[in-house]
């Protein structure tokens, strides 16, 4: 039996694994462990159910089986396995009996680049996301030698990164905290004071944060890169605040920060109803990923210099000096500077 798995963490703690066919159809699922050889009855059953009413695979469509079942792609995180795989079912549909003859043809690249621009229409970003699925499909199988070139290679991409580095403006702030759900408010503040991105900030746990910093293990760089997020003295208040809170409630100190109504762990889809939802259900035309904007507004007031904010963020020194040219207080700016210069000289 040949088939793929992917796993998530459900709200309750527990890990759950789901199983594919080559084609991309989910089969089965199990509770905390993936099965071994010799496999479960129950699982031979779902498998040969499934592949009984598989359709015929063309090249195309046999090409993203091929790299589903690909260590490479094992390799990706969970999120975006999941991803791809919803991306390349959908480009199965569309382009899954072309021919290798076909996919070498001006024709074929014509064909992608239409069905790019008709997802386009409806978002620029996830024509984006699922034109790299099929190029990273595409590029395995001309690296395997079953193409002579990857057809989706240099494909113009629809959606622009904001180069927008405004924060979220009190005023929103404000509305946005007024009268919020105590996790709600306990969530938006988390990610306000840590930048963290949805997929960190719910897995945030207590043993990360330590007196003066935040030392965490990014999911994009699936654990394997650590990086210390400072923390200004109101983050530190804060999660002091938190912490002590969920020691005194009910429930006692959970292990991760951010909790949902009921004291357990949220999803990031969770998070994002809790947050983006609530900001759009108010009329706040701001998003939680911006919160990370204001979170490198508060290092520019305690005085963290270009390069280190840059560093932390993610982001080019440019970046930094944009956000500080337009949206941060000029008296903030100097005062840092002279406390930069002050150290300095005591040195």
């Amino acid at each position: 039996m040949k088939f793929t798995t992917t796993h998530k963490r459900l709200a309750n703690g527990t890990k759950r694994v789901y199983y594919y066919t080559l084609s991309g159809t989910r089969f089965f699922a199990t509770d905390d462990a993936q099965e071994a050889p010799p496999y479960s009855a129950a699982l031979v059953a779902a498998y040969k159910a499934a592949a009984a009413t598989a359709p015929a695979l063309g090249d195309c469509a046999a090409f993203f089986a091929d790299y589903l079942a690909s260590r490479r792609f094992g390799e990706l995180s969970p999120a975006t396995q999941d991803g791809y795989r919803r991306d390349l079912a959908l480009a199965a549909e569309e382009f899954g009996d072309t021919s290798i003859e076909d996919m070498h043809t001006l024709a074929f690249r014509a064909a992608l680049v239409d069905w790019h621009d008709e997802l386009a229409c409806r978002s620029p970003r996830r024509a984006d996301l699922a034109m790299v699925a099929v190029r990273m499909a595409l590029e395995y199988a001309t690296r395997r030698g079953r193409l002579l070139h990857n057809p989706a290679d240099n494909l113009q991409t629809a959606w622009q990164r904001p180069d927008d580095k405004r924060p979220w403006p009190q005023e929103d702030i404000d509305l946005f905290l007024k009268d919020a759900p105590q996790e709600t408010a306990d969530a938006f503040l988390t990610i306000f004071y840590s930048a963290l991105r949805r997929t960190d900030a719910v897995a945030l746990a207590w043993p990360a944060i330590g007196r003066q910093e935040i030392q965490w293990q990014t999911s994009k760089s699936r654990g394997r890169r650590t990086v210390i997020i400072p923390l200004v003295d109101e983050a530190v208040a804060f999660f002091a605040g938190l912490r002590m809170r969920q020691m005194r409630s009910p429930l006692g100190l959970q292990r991760t920060v951010i909790t949902g109504a009921r004291g357990g762990p949220v999803t990031p889809a969770m998070l994002h109803k809790m947050i983006n939802e609530r900001a759009h259900a108010l009329g706040i035309e701001n998003s939680m990923h911006r919160l990370r904007n204001n979170y490198a507004s508060l290092l520019v007031r305690a005085g963290f210099d270009d390069a280190s904010i840059a560093g932390v963020m993610g982001w080019t020194v440019q970046d930094v000096a944009e956000l500080k040219r337009i949206y941060v207080h000029k008296d903030i700016i100097v005062a840092a500077q002279v406390r930069q210069l002050r150290e300095a000289r005591a040195q």
